[in-house]
């Protein structure tokens, strides 16, 4: 509970986060998560964050693509833009209302509709 009210730069940095063995899930609000699929969590926070704001960004469906300048793959597989892109997809799909419904909905929609780990091709931009 220490590291849930700590700064988040003294949380990513706590000696227990690399010493307390593999990670087994994760709990928000008394909600249980499990850790796969692996950025299902971290969508569900960031669908649920800007759900209350979906009218206001239905305008963002002019757009392809989303990136997170600060996503770093060495370092993190949770990335901004990718869970922008599913929140866009989930919408233009007609399911974001179902999915947004709690987190056993979310990961039963994700789950039914192709939901794939993020690439593990080296960074960079492809070949067009």
């Amino acid at each position: 509970m220490d590291l849930y009210l700590a700064e988040p730069k003294i949380a990513k940095r706590d000696s227990r986060l690399r010493s307390s063995g593999r990670l087994i899930g994760f709990v928000f609000d008394g909600v249980h998560f499990p850790v796969q699929p692996a950025t299902a969590f971290y969508d569900w926070l960031y669908v649920g964050a800007i759900y209350p704001h979906r009218e206001w960004l239905r305008r963002l469906s002019r757009y392809a693509a989303f990136s997170d300048i600060e996503f770093n793959p060495a370092r993190s597989i949770n990335c901004q833009g990718r869970s922008c892109a599913l929140f866009m997809s989930l919408m233009s799909k007609g399911l974001l209302n179902e999915a947004a419904k709690s987190p056993e909905a979310f990961l039963t929609t994700i789950r039914s509709h192709t939901y794939g780990a993020p690439s593990t091709a080296p960074p960079g931009q492809g070949l067009l």
